[in-house]
């Protein structure tokens, strides 16, 4: 699977996703791109404070 980013214009990123020949855009909210990296973050963090941790 390929992913490459294309525009942004301040509100929405979009992103270009090809497998096996077949090609979908989606443009995603830049907000919501950050708060999930924001969480995913967190998530990392807290396995590596406590490896014991399940989830992400």
């Amino acid at each position: 699977m390929r992913v490459i980013k294309g525009g942004n214009d301040g509100t929405f990123t979009e992103y270009k996703f090809i497998h096996n020949g077949h090609e979908d855009t989606r443009r995603y909210m830049n907000v919501r791109l950050r708060n999930l990296k924001e969480e995913l973050i967190h998530v990392k963090f807290a396995k590596i404070e406590n490896p014991n941790l399940k989830g992400r």
